[in-house]
């Protein structure tokens, strides 16, 4: 079999010879022919790796060896049109390219060049947004039409076989960094809930780095109220249906949160205190993210090692001392 052949972009043929970088003089003219987003109709040939609509693919016209694009699947021209999966999956994907450049050409210099809004003066030929993911070498802004070793094609088909390479760094980068981004505040329901014997509902969570027994809380999703909110949490936590929910008190904190996947975050939280009822108490267990649950008489409360936060709320409204 012969060598596989590339496309080599200043010839417009598939060659084995030609590599070569960039051109101004030449380069400009090709963009004056296109009539369409060539972005909005990148080819899955060119799809090195993507994820949540965010393409890794090579730069078909490369400033140098190995030069990458990271590009949104939709015509976006600006940051602010990212949606919240983009955004992360774009940071990401910044994190794949800089790893599988260095495992597979050996690159650790890189220049994340950013293109956005309409064509303009900015020597930038395509108003879809995107970022040249540049390796750097000495005297880069003044090279012109210089020899590359890979054409754009074998860039393209050397990266594809780190596939499960790459695969393993965004999750790994997406666990430590992502979905569950700090928030600067996050809104967390909290109740005391009671039986008709005036028992009060304690649970142990599952994960949690609030040691000891708690009262049911967590965060409020979406667009729920308060109340539906608290009333989702100790169902999922308890199979138990509340009522009679009464609004006591607001905490604020900030506070290392442990997720299911094994990493911590620090949270500013603002928890909302409330009292309720249960409806019954038949059917009761633990059940989501809690472990544990049990009905407890107040002056039993002393034989239970309860979290610092549910002794500073019980304390509060002065169930216990």
């Amino acid at each position: 079999m012969g060598k596989k052949r590339y496309y080599n972009p200043q010839t417009n043929v598939f060659d084995l010879q030609k590599k070569k970088a960039r051109s101004w003089d030449w380069y400009d003219d090709v963009w004056k022919k296109v009539d369409k987003c060539v972005f909005c109709d990148l080819k899955d040939r060119y799809v090195i790796f993507e994820k949540n609509g965010i393409v890794l693919t090579s730069n078909l016209f490369p400033y140098t060896d190995a030069h990458l694009l990271i590009v949104p699947r939709r015509h976006i021209e600006y940051v602010k049109e990212f949606t919240n999966e983009e955004w992360e999956a774009l940071r990401g994907v910044m994190y794949v390219a800089k790893k599988v450049l260095r495992k597979a050409f050996k690159k650790k210099n890189l220049w994340f060049i950013y293109r956005e809004g309409a064509l303009g003066h900015a020597q930038k030929t395509v108003g879809h947004l995107h970022i040249q993911v540049v390796p750097y070498i000495d005297g880069l802004v003044k090279i012109n039409y210089q020899p590359i070793s890979w054409a754009p094609g074998e860039v393209g088909d050397r990266l594809k076989e780190e596939s499960s390479y790459m695969d393993d760094k965004f999750e790994k980068f997406i666990l430590k960094y992502g979905k569950y981004q700090p928030v600067e505040r996050r809104i967390v329901v909290n109740g005391i809930i009671t039986n008709s014997k005036n028992e009060l509902l304690l649970i142990k969570k599952k994960n949690t780095l609030e040691d000891g027994w708690q009262t049911p809380s967590g965060g409020v999703d979406g667009n729920e109220s308060l109340e539906e909110a608290l009333k989702r949490e100790v169902f999922e936590e308890t199979q138990l249906r509340i009522e009679d929910v009464k609004f006591i008190g607001i905490d604020e904190e900030e506070m290392p949160i442990l997720f299911e996947e094994g990493f911590v975050k620090k949270w500013r939280c603002i928890f909302i205190h409330y009292r309720a009822k249960v409806l019954s108490t038949r059917g009761g267990q633990a059940g989501d993210d809690a472990k544990e649950m049990r009905w407890v008489a107040a002056n039993n409360l002393k034989k239970y090692r309860l979290s610092k936060l549910t002794q500073k709320v019980l304390k509060k409204v002065g169930i216990i001392s």
